[in-house]
């Protein structure tokens, strides 16, 4: 059985995923955090794992699940202490 960390992705498959993405979720993506995007990315690969790396295979309902995932389990109380540590590196 092969672990998550195992299975990489092509360029063209990134590529591919990343207009899925963009088509789906459109100008929300550019109000995410740093570590909200890095959780959306981690979903988003399990999502294409899970396909087996076909692209076409993700549905749309998956990449809106992964999107709203990072607001029902890492929400506002985890955001807000991001950006309150975010405003102490700044001091």
């Amino acid at each position: 059985m092969q672990r998550e960390s195992d299975v990489e992705f092509s360029a063209k498959q990134i590529d591919d995923l990343a207009r899925v993405v963009a088509r789906v979720i459109g100008d929300k993506l550019s109000g995410l955090s740093k570590p909200q995007r890095d959780i959306l990315n981690h979903q988003l690969a399990r999502a294409l794992r899970y396909s087996d790396g076909d692209v076409s295979k993700v549905t749309d309902d998956e990449i809106i699940g992964c999107y709203e995932m990072i607001f029902e389990v890492w929400g506002a109380p985890f955001e807000a202490h991001y950006q309150k540590l975010q405003g102490q590196k700044g001091k």
